[in-house]
């Protein structure tokens, strides 16, 4: 509706629009905070820490953030479960919360029935790296050398992302891949250097500064198609190995937040991520959703997708 009075009256300020959601309930009148799935350091924690730095400007009294990890996502979810629905509270969600639904509870879509998206932000490819210091050259030459030997993978998200994904990059392999699932980003990524593991797993925008710096060395981006910024890595894709599995992001809210809440956060969510700011933070290909219909289309379709992924396949936990 706020789109549709834009596109035909053209005169309608950022101003206007922010003052006629005010009035209709005077929010935000305090902190809003966002929970977040994992612990401090990880790629959720960084996205959204730089996200809300843009959205401040529509946030007056601030952002604030409670990481509280732990079972794929179910302890932030249910942190927000109880929290009032009156938009000081936003999820933030990732296919780990899908994941477990459909592992621990039959398929239920136990995270639709209680909350709805205000938009599904960002996606993200998964990258492998290998210590600075490793005697391999490529993934390539450990799949070679490592076939029927363990392996241990730097991660997080014990029973969630992480290890479906290290799960398929061992069945695709060969490898015995095994996830040591840290509880935070911060000390998977002590973990590779500090040599406690030889192979870290993670998303783009997490593994870039680790990249960056030369502490490791990108070898392998999950997925059909190499990144426009790593263009020198190899994807999954060209050797032959099946691991259809990304990263996306997604806000949420309670059902029962009031829907002009739940636009005001959609508009502010919605100009951001047309900005340039955010632009240039994108860390790979990129399909952001701010159309809420088709937000709530795609979570949807995740389970779908991920059904079919863990179809008859154990998943270490």
């Amino acid at each position: 509706m706020i789109l549709l009075l834009l596109a035909v009256c053209g005169c309608k300020s950022q101003n206007d629009i922010e003052s006629r959601l005010v009035n209709e309930g005077d929010y935000p009148e305090r902190p809003v905070e966002i929970i977040i799935p994992f612990g401090e350091g990880g790629a959720s924690d960084i996205f959204v820490r730089d996200f809300s730095r843009l959205m401040q400007k529509d946030f007056h009294y601030g952002i604030t953030f409670a990481n509280i990890s732990g079972q794929g996502g179910q302890y932030a979810m249910q942190k927000a479960q109880r929290s009032p629905a009156d938009g000081y509270t936003i999820l933030e969600i990732t296919p780990s919360i899908i994941i477990h639904d459909i592992l621990e509870n039959g398929g239920k879509k136990k995270l639709m029935q209680d909350f709805v998206p205000i938009a599904k932000i960002q996606s993200d490819n998964y990258i492998v790296s290998f210590s600075k210091d490793s005697q391999y050259r490529s993934f390539e030459d450990m799949m070679k050398a490592k076939k029927g030997k363990v392996v241990l993978v730097s991660g997080i998200s014990k029973g969630g992302l992480d290890s479906i994904a290290v799960s398929l990059l061992a069945e695709s392999t060969g490898v015995d891949f095994r996830l040591v699932p840290y509880k935070s980003g911060a000390e998977a990524k002590a973990g590779i250097v500090s040599g406690e593991t030889s192979v870290y797993i993670d998303k783009v925008i997490s593994a870039l500064p680790m990249i960056n710096k030369e502490l490791v060395k990108p070898v392998l981006v999950l997925g059909d198609e190499r990144l426009r910024m790593l263009k020198d890595v190899p994807c999954s894709g060209e050797l032959g190995l099946n691991t259809p599995i990304t990263s996306w992001r997604a806000f949420m809210v309670r059902r029962e937040t009031p829907k002009y809440i739940r636009r005001y956060i959609n508009e502010s969510v919605r100009k951001v991520m047309q900005s340039e700011e955010y632009q240039m933070m994108l860390s790979g290909n990129d399909d952001g959703i701010t159309d809420t219909i088709y937000a709530e289309r795609f979570i949807n379709g995740q389970y779908e997708v991920y059904k079919s992924v863990v179809k008859g396949k154990k998943f270490r936990k």
